[in-house]
C-alpha cells in the first residue's frame, strides 16, 4: 500500500486558473511520487457546449476530468501496465471559472519504483513546447548519449531509445540526422557502447525489422555476438509462439511484450514483474463501474461512491 496524498497536496494548490497550469503541476507530482495517472473519462468543452449551450472560460478544453492510476482495472485488454485493481483516482472540474478538486483517493493497492517515475512511457512525454525545441536542434546532437543529456539536463526526463528514434523520426529530418545520430563507438572516442549502458545506433538510423544490429559487431567483442545470439534464439522462438497465436491474442501480447522491451531499455536491472507479470499472462478483468461523457456534472451525477 502506497498513500501520495500528502505529497499531491503539498505539490498541486487548487484551484487553478487554467489546464494548463494544473497539468504541469500534475506532471511534477508524478515525477516526484513515480506515479502515474491517466485520464479515464471526462466531458470535453466542446460537448459541454453541445449540451447545455454554455462555453467554458478559455484555457480550459475539459468541463471535468476523472484521472485514475493506471494500475486500475478497465475495460481495454491491451493495456501496457499491469492490472492491480488500484482505486486510486482524482476529479478535477471547472467551477467559477476555476479548476477545482473535487473528489480524491490516493491510496494505492501496490508499491512503486522510487526514484524512476520514467518507467512509464507519459512521465518520458515532451511538452508540445519541448518537442518543437529538440526537433529544431536535432542537427546539433553529434550523438545518441548528448542528445538524451540535453533531454535530461533541460527538462529533467530520462528518454530510452525508442523515445530518441520517435524523436528523429518526428522531427522530418531522418537524412539529415542520420549522420550525427551515431553512438560514441561509431567515432571512435569515449568508452564502449556497452560501457556507456547505449544500444547498438541502428536502431535509430533504420526502422526496417530485418536490420537486428548484430552486423554491427566486430571481432574483438566475442561476448557481444555470444549475447547477440542469445537474444536472436530467444527472438526466433518468441517469433514461433506469437505466430502460432489467434489474431486476438497475437496483438494483445505483442502490445504487453513491446512494453517489457520498452521498460528494459529504459533500465536494464529492473524486476519486471513488478509492473507486468499480471501484464504478460492473466487476461484483465472488466470494470463495469466506468462511466462515460454524458454526464455534466461528476460530483452530482457520478454513481461512485466518493472517497
Amino acid at each position: 500500500m502506497c498513500d501520495v496524498t500528502e505529497d499531491f497536496h503539498r505539490i498541486l494548490s487548487f484551484p487553478y486558473n487554467s489546464f494548463g497550469a494544473f497539468r504541469r503541476d500534475l506532471i511534477r507530482f508524478q515525477h516526484v511520487t513515480a506515479t502515474c495517472y491517466a485520464i479515464r473519462s471526462s466531458l470535453s468543452a466542446s460537448n459541454y457546449q453541445r449540451i447545455t449551450g454554455k462555453v467554458l472560460p478559455p484555457g480550459f478544453p475539459y468541463r471535468w476530468v476523472q484521472y485514475k492510476c493506471v494500475h486500475s482495472r478497465t475495460r481495454c485488454k491491451a493495456v501496457r501496465n499491469a492490472d492491480y485493481g488500484c482505486e486510486s483516482q482524482f476529479t478535477v472540474t471547472v467551477r467559477k471559472k476555476m479548476l477545482h478538486l473535487v473528489r480524491s483517493h490516493f491510496l494505492h493497492s501496490h508499491s512503486f519504483q522510487e526514484g524512476k517515475p520514467w518507467l512509464y512511457a507519459s512521465n518520458r512525454r515532451l511538452s508540445p513546447e519541448q518537442h518543437q525545441l529538440v526537433c529544431s536542434m536535432m542537427h546539433t546532437f553529434q550523438t545518441c548519449d548528448q542528445l538524451r543529456s540535453f533531454i535530461l539536463d533541460s527538462f529533467g526526463l530520462h528518454l530510452n531509445r525508442f523515445d530518441l528514434r520517435r524523436l528523429r523520426l518526428a522531427s522530418g529530418q531522418q537524412k539529415q540526422s542520420a549522420g550525427f545520430l551515431k553512438s560514441d563507438n561509431s567515432y571512435g572516442e569515449g568508452p564502449s557502447m556497452d560501457a556507456n549502458h547505449d544500444f547498438p545506433h541502428s536502431a535509430l538510423e533504420t526502422s526496417k525489422p530485418e536490420d537486428n544490429g548484430t552486423s554491427r559487431l566486430t571481432a574483438d567483442g566475442t561476448g557481444e555476438v555470444n549475447r547477440a545470439e542469445c537474444a536472436q534464439n530467444l527472438a526466433d522462438d518468441l517469433v514461433k509462439v506469437l505466430a502460432d497465436m489467434d489474431e486476438s491474442d497475437f496483438w494483445r501480447q505483442l502490445i504487453r511484450l513491446h512494453h517489457v522491451v520498452d521498460v528494459l531499455a529504459m533500465d536494464p536491472g529492473v524486476e519486471i514483474e513488478c509492473r507486468s507479470e499480471n501484464n504478460l499472462f492473466l487476461d484483465m478483468q472488466t470494470d463495469p463501474s466506468l462511466f462515460g461523457d454524458s454526464m455534466l456534472d461528476p460530483d452530482v451525477t457520478s454513481p461512485e461512491t466518493p472517497h
